[in-house]
């Protein structure tokens, strides 16, 4: 069962993670020098709008493949690239800043929950106890929500080292706010 220091805990703890992603995306240099401009926006945006007829997830090559000569031509046309991850929002599809802001604390505040909880039930209770505890779990979130982009689809490493250290700065101020609120 969830108790009102766990709740609490994961509020606190969800809104510091958010605050740090915030200030790590918006004043921090290194998120952001990850992406890369098209030279022509405008005729890239007009080749997709022609080419992707709904909002959804497109892959270039496609991989549907049903036989071996496919699987071999989708090799091919991977070795000569471009290869091509990316998400395509149709006009009036895209809820706006607030929006994404708001979807984005309230999943920092249900992780943190989520968190809290298990740090509650590991009997864990002094900060040299819960810290490495946490460290590992900040680990294993930023690992394996960057590390599978690098492997399937050709992000470059520094995109998920970058999310694993915004996971462990986040993660240990959080953990250490909501240990602290958590003692007996």
């Amino acid at each position: 069962m969830i108790n009102q220091k766990i709740l609490k805990s994961g509020l606190v703890g969800g809104l510091i993670v958010f605050v740090w992603g915030m200030f790590s995306w918006i004043v921090l240099p290194f998120n952001r020098a990850q992406y890369k401009p098209f030279i022509n926006e405008k005729a890239v945006c007009a080749k997709i709008q022609e080419n992707a007829p709904e909002s959804g997830l497109y892959m270039l090559p496609y991989m549907n493949c049903q036989g071996e000569k496919e699987v071999q031509a989708v090799q091919q046309q991977m070795k000569e690239g471009p290869v091509i991850i990316m998400t395509v929002a149709k006009a009036g599809e895209v809820t706006g800043m607030v929006g994404t802001l708001t979807a984005g604390l309230i999943v920092n505040i249900a992780a943190a929950t989520l968190v809290a909880w298990v740090i509650a039930y590991t009997r864990l209770t002094i900060l040299p106890e819960v810290m490495p505890f946490v460290l590992v779990l900040a680990v294993l979130m930023g690992w394996m929500s960057g590390m599978p982009l690098v492997l399937w689809y050709h992000f470059p490493i520094s995109f998920a080292l970058l999310g694993i250290v915004d996971s462990i700065i986040g993660w240990s101020m959080a953990g250490w706010a909501m240990t602290k609120m958590m003692k007996p």
